[in-house]
């Protein structure tokens, strides 16, 4: 059986915004808890693809508190203190590369 390494997929999964209707641009995160995030401006949706592999939007996020995330020492404690439980959310998928 041959090998064949899709790590460098692990920023690439195609998840279309239903507005640009174009793959968004993932930002790899140093995160235990997380692998990526993508924000769209146009919804104001922020994706995170957590290191599980799975892959959730949360709704009416607004784009300072995206950036708040990014810059934040932990994404993963910024997660749980300011977004989960507090915006609208909806799993999209489960990631074949994680």
């Amino acid at each position: 059986m041959e090998y064949c390494d899709h790590s460098h997929l692990s920023t690439s999964v195609h998840v279309f915004s239903k507005w640009t209707l174009k793959p968004m641009d993932w930002q790899p995160l140093d995160s235990k808890m997380f692998a990526a995030a993508a924000y769209v401006p146009e919804t104001a949706t922020l994706y995170l693809r957590f290191r599980s592999g799975e892959i959730y939007a949360y709704f009416e996020f607004p784009e300072a508190q995206y950036q708040d995330f990014l810059q934040a020492e932990s994404q993963g404690r910024h997660f749980l203190s300011h977004i989960r439980g507090r915006f609208r959310y909806q799993r999209i998928a489960q990631s074949q590369a994680t």
